[in-house]
C-alpha cells in the first residue's frame, strides 16, 4: 500500500466526507487532525471521511477525533483486520501479533533468530511485507504503520 503525502490525504479524506476536494469552512484544522491520524493510510482515510460527513458539525467532529485519540475506529479496525485475517496461517496470525506487540523497531534478523523456531518467521514475514501489513527500513528495522499496529493490539486486547 502507497501511503499518501499530507496534501493528497487531505483531498481524499474531503472527497468522502464533504463531496469537495477542500474542507467547509472552519474545518481545516480538524481535518488536518484526521489526516494527521490517518497518516496516510488510504483505507482509514476513506473509511473515516466517509464516516464523518454524516454530520458536519465542527462539534461533532471536534468529539469524533478526541475518541480517535483513545480507541482506533471500528470501522478502521474491520477493514485493517481483513488484511490480518487473509494471512493463510494460524502461525502467521501469531506472528503478526508477537511482532506488532513486541517487536516494532526491531532488527529483522534479530527476530528471525527468535521467532523462527515456532512461527517460521523468514517466510511469515515476508507475506505480512506482501500483505503491506509490515516493511523493513532501509537499516534492517521492522516497521508497521500505526493503525496497523493498533489493530494488532486491541486483536490481542479482544483475545
Amino acid at each position: 500500500m502507497k501511503l499518501l503525502n499530507e496534501e493528497e490525504s487531505l483531498e481524499l479524506l474531503c472527497r468522502n466526507a464533504f463531496r469537495s476536494k477542500k474542507p467547509m469552512e472552519g474545518f481545516k484544522e480538524l481535518v488536518l487532525q484526521a489526516v494527521q491520524y490517518c497518516e496516510g493510510n488510504p483505507l482509514a482515510l476513506e473509511v473515516l471521511g466517509s464516516s464523518m460527513s454524516k454530520n458536519t458539525t465542527i462539534n461533532y467532529w471536534r468529539s469524533e477525533l478526541k475518541l480517535l485519540e483513545k480507541d482506533i475506529h471500528s470501522r478502521i479496525q474491520g477493514v485493517l483486520e481483513k488484511s490480518y485475517m487473509s494471512l493463510p496461517y494460524n502461525s502467521e496470525k501469531e506472528l503478526f501479533l508477537h511482532i506488532a506487540c513486541f517487536f516494532i523497531g526491531k532488527d529483522v534478523d534479530y527476530v528471525v533468530k527468535i521467532l523462527e523456531p515456532d512461527y517460521s518467521a523468514t517466510s511469515g514475514i515476508q507475506t505480512m511485507i506482501n500483505r503491506c501489513l509490515l516493511s523493513v527500513s532501509p537499516n534492517k528495522k521492522l516497521m508497521m504503520h500505526r493503525l496497523v499496529q493498533e489493530m494488532g493490539k486491541n486483536i490481542v486486547r479482544q483475545e
